[in-house]
Protein backbone atom coordinates (compact mmCIF):
# COMPACT_ATOMS: atom_id res chain seq x y z
CA UNK A 1 0.00 0.00 0.00
CA UNK A 2 1.40 3.40 -0.96
CA UNK A 3 1.94 6.03 1.71
CA UNK A 4 0.36 9.40 0.91
CA UNK A 5 2.62 12.41 0.56
CA UNK A 6 2.85 14.33 3.81
CA UNK A 7 3.73 11.32 6.01
CA UNK A 8 7.14 11.80 7.65
CA UNK A 9 9.43 8.84 6.97
CA UNK A 10 12.42 10.15 8.91
CA UNK A 11 13.14 10.41 12.62
CA UNK A 12 12.37 13.96 13.70
CA UNK A 13 13.90 15.95 16.53
CA UNK A 14 11.56 18.97 16.64
CA UNK A 15 11.84 21.96 18.96
CA UNK A 16 8.51 23.76 18.78
CA UNK A 17 9.22 27.50 18.85
CA UNK A 18 8.33 30.62 16.85
CA UNK A 19 10.60 31.67 14.00
CA UNK A 20 11.87 35.25 13.85
CA UNK A 21 10.52 37.12 10.83
CA UNK A 22 13.36 37.60 8.38
CA UNK A 23 13.61 38.70 4.73
CA UNK A 24 14.46 35.09 3.83
CA UNK A 25 11.28 33.82 5.43
CA UNK A 26 9.19 36.43 3.64
CA UNK A 27 10.86 35.49 0.34
CA UNK A 28 10.09 31.83 0.96
CA UNK A 29 6.38 32.53 1.50
CA UNK A 30 6.21 34.90 -1.48
CA UNK A 31 7.69 32.49 -4.02
CA UNK A 32 5.73 29.59 -2.63
CA UNK A 33 2.55 31.59 -3.41
CA UNK A 34 3.75 31.95 -7.01
CA UNK A 35 4.03 28.17 -7.33
CA UNK A 36 0.55 27.71 -5.84
CA UNK A 37 -0.94 30.15 -8.36
CA UNK A 38 0.68 28.17 -11.17
CA UNK A 39 -0.83 24.93 -9.89
CA UNK A 40 2.54 23.39 -9.05
CA UNK A 41 1.78 23.24 -5.32
CA UNK A 42 -1.66 22.41 -3.95
CA UNK A 43 -3.83 19.42 -3.11
CA UNK A 44 -5.17 16.45 -5.03
CA UNK A 45 -8.78 15.31 -5.33
CA UNK A 46 -8.30 13.38 -2.08
CA UNK A 47 -7.38 16.59 -0.26
CA UNK A 48 -3.80 15.49 0.39
CA UNK A 49 -1.37 18.35 -0.15
CA UNK A 50 1.72 18.26 -2.32
CA UNK A 51 4.73 20.46 -2.98
CA UNK A 52 7.20 22.29 -0.77
CA UNK A 53 9.83 25.02 -0.95
CA UNK A 54 13.02 25.75 0.96
CA UNK A 55 15.78 28.34 1.10
CA UNK A 56 19.25 27.99 2.61
CA UNK A 57 19.71 29.67 6.01
CA UNK A 58 23.19 28.48 6.95
CA UNK A 59 26.02 26.07 6.23
CA UNK A 60 25.51 22.38 5.55
CA UNK A 61 21.93 21.17 5.78
CA UNK A 62 20.49 24.27 7.40
CA UNK A 63 17.46 25.72 5.64
CA UNK A 64 13.99 27.21 6.04
CA UNK A 65 11.22 25.02 4.63
CA UNK A 66 7.45 25.02 4.36
CA UNK A 67 5.69 22.83 6.90
CA UNK A 68 4.10 19.45 6.37
CA UNK A 69 0.45 19.51 5.27
CA UNK A 70 0.55 23.09 3.94
CA UNK A 71 0.00 22.20 0.27
CA UNK A 72 -3.72 23.13 0.13
CA UNK A 73 -3.17 26.65 1.53
CA UNK A 74 -3.04 29.46 -1.09
CA UNK A 75 -0.86 31.69 1.11
CA UNK A 76 1.61 30.86 3.85
CA UNK A 77 2.94 32.94 6.72
CA UNK A 78 6.07 32.36 8.82
CA UNK A 79 3.86 30.34 11.17
CA UNK A 80 3.58 27.71 8.42
CA UNK A 81 7.35 27.28 8.09
CA UNK A 82 10.18 25.79 10.10
CA UNK A 83 13.98 25.72 10.08
CA UNK A 84 15.89 22.50 9.57
CA UNK A 85 19.05 22.81 11.66
CA UNK A 86 20.75 19.60 10.62
CA UNK A 87 20.11 16.33 8.81
CA UNK A 88 21.83 12.96 8.90
CA UNK A 89 21.02 11.17 5.66
CA UNK A 90 22.48 7.80 6.65
CA UNK A 91 20.68 7.71 10.00
CA UNK A 92 17.46 9.10 8.51
CA UNK A 93 17.25 11.92 11.06
CA UNK A 94 16.20 15.55 10.80
CA UNK A 95 16.56 18.17 13.53
CA UNK A 96 14.46 21.31 13.27
CA UNK A 97 13.08 24.29 15.17
CA UNK A 98 9.89 26.14 14.37
CA UNK A 99 6.13 26.38 14.95
CA UNK A 100 5.32 23.37 12.73
CA UNK A 101 6.84 20.08 11.64
CA UNK A 102 8.88 20.27 8.43
CA UNK A 103 7.83 18.97 5.04
CA UNK A 104 7.97 15.22 4.52
CA UNK A 105 10.53 15.92 1.77
CA UNK A 106 13.00 17.59 4.18
CA UNK A 107 15.54 14.78 3.80
CA UNK A 108 15.42 15.25 0.03
CA UNK A 109 16.04 18.99 0.35
CA UNK A 110 18.90 18.31 2.78
CA UNK A 111 20.52 15.96 0.27
CA UNK A 112 20.71 18.76 -2.29
CA UNK A 113 22.04 21.38 0.13
CA UNK A 114 24.75 18.96 1.23
CA UNK A 115 25.86 18.54 -2.40
CA UNK A 116 27.23 22.07 -2.58
CA UNK A 117 27.15 25.40 -0.70
CA UNK A 118 26.24 26.96 -4.06
CA UNK A 119 22.73 25.52 -3.86
CA UNK A 120 20.63 28.18 -2.18
CA UNK A 121 17.06 27.02 -2.79
CA UNK A 122 15.09 23.85 -3.55
CA UNK A 123 11.57 23.44 -4.92
CA UNK A 124 9.49 20.24 -5.04
CA UNK A 125 6.37 20.41 -7.22
CA UNK A 126 3.83 18.17 -8.92
CA UNK A 127 3.25 18.54 -12.65
CA UNK A 128 1.90 15.54 -14.55
CA UNK A 129 2.56 17.08 -17.97
CA UNK A 130 6.15 18.02 -17.25
CA UNK A 131 6.82 14.76 -15.40
CA UNK A 132 5.72 12.63 -18.35
CA UNK A 133 7.64 14.76 -20.86
CA UNK A 134 10.89 14.57 -18.91
CA UNK A 135 10.73 11.07 -17.38
CA UNK A 136 13.99 9.27 -18.21
CA UNK A 137 15.00 12.14 -20.52
CA UNK A 138 16.09 14.52 -17.78
CA UNK A 139 18.03 13.08 -14.80
CA UNK A 140 15.55 10.69 -13.15
CA UNK A 141 15.68 8.84 -9.83
CA UNK A 142 15.11 5.09 -9.79
CA UNK A 143 11.41 4.14 -10.07
CA UNK A 144 11.68 1.73 -7.14
CA UNK A 145 12.71 4.43 -4.65
CA UNK A 146 9.82 6.14 -2.77
CA UNK A 147 9.79 9.77 -1.68
CA UNK A 148 11.29 11.07 1.54
CA UNK A 149 13.72 8.19 2.15
CA UNK A 150 17.49 7.94 2.66
CA UNK A 151 17.65 5.90 -0.55
CA UNK A 152 16.09 8.77 -2.50
CA UNK A 153 18.49 11.26 -0.89
CA UNK A 154 21.46 9.13 -1.97
CA UNK A 155 20.12 8.71 -5.51
CA UNK A 156 19.57 12.45 -5.85
CA UNK A 157 23.15 13.16 -4.81
CA UNK A 158 24.35 10.56 -7.32
CA UNK A 159 22.43 12.30 -10.12
CA UNK A 160 23.66 15.76 -9.16
CA UNK A 161 27.28 14.69 -9.36
CA UNK A 162 27.07 12.29 -12.31
CA UNK A 163 25.16 14.82 -14.45
CA UNK A 164 27.15 17.80 -13.15
CA UNK A 165 23.97 19.69 -12.30
CA UNK A 166 25.61 22.21 -9.94
CA UNK A 167 24.75 24.89 -9.10
CA UNK A 168 21.25 24.56 -10.61
CA UNK A 169 19.17 21.89 -12.27
CA UNK A 170 16.06 19.75 -12.40
CA UNK A 171 15.51 16.14 -11.33
CA UNK A 172 12.53 13.92 -12.14
CA UNK A 173 11.37 11.71 -9.26
CA UNK A 174 10.93 8.37 -11.00
CA UNK A 175 9.29 6.65 -8.04
CA UNK A 176 7.05 9.59 -7.15
CA UNK A 177 4.53 10.14 -10.00
CA UNK A 178 4.29 13.81 -11.07
CA UNK A 179 7.08 14.79 -8.67
CA UNK A 180 9.93 17.07 -9.77
CA UNK A 181 12.77 18.85 -8.00
CA UNK A 182 14.22 22.17 -9.12
CA UNK A 183 17.13 23.89 -7.42
CA UNK A 184 19.41 26.86 -7.91
CA UNK A 185 21.58 29.48 -6.27
CA UNK A 186 18.48 31.51 -5.41
CA UNK A 187 14.77 30.83 -5.00
CA UNK A 188 13.81 32.98 -8.04
CA UNK A 189 16.25 30.93 -10.13
CA UNK A 190 14.81 27.59 -8.98
CA UNK A 191 11.21 28.68 -9.62
CA UNK A 192 11.95 30.38 -12.95
CA UNK A 193 13.70 27.26 -14.23
CA UNK A 194 10.43 25.34 -13.88
CA UNK A 195 8.18 28.04 -15.31
CA UNK A 196 10.42 28.70 -18.32
CA UNK A 197 10.67 25.00 -19.09
CA UNK A 198 6.88 24.72 -19.12
CA UNK A 199 6.72 27.62 -21.58
CA UNK A 200 9.44 26.18 -23.81
CA UNK A 201 7.60 22.85 -24.01
CA UNK A 202 4.25 24.53 -24.68
CA UNK A 203 2.52 22.84 -21.76
CA UNK A 204 -1.06 23.68 -20.79
CA UNK A 205 -1.44 26.07 -17.86
CA UNK A 206 -2.51 24.39 -14.62
CA UNK A 207 -5.36 25.44 -12.37
CA UNK A 208 -4.18 27.09 -9.14
CA UNK A 209 -3.71 24.70 -6.27
CA UNK A 210 -4.75 21.50 -8.03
Amino acid sequence: MSIPEGVLKFQLDWEQAPLPRTPQLEELCSWRAVLFRHGLIGAGADGVGYGNVSIRSGAGARFLITGTGTGPLPELTPEHCTEVLDADLERNRVRCRGPVRPSSESLTHAALYLCSPEIGAVVHVHDSQLWHRLLNKAPTTAPTIPYGTPELAADIQRLVHSHRLLPSGLIVMGGHPDGLLSFGTTLPEAVTLLLQLRLQLGLTALEPGC
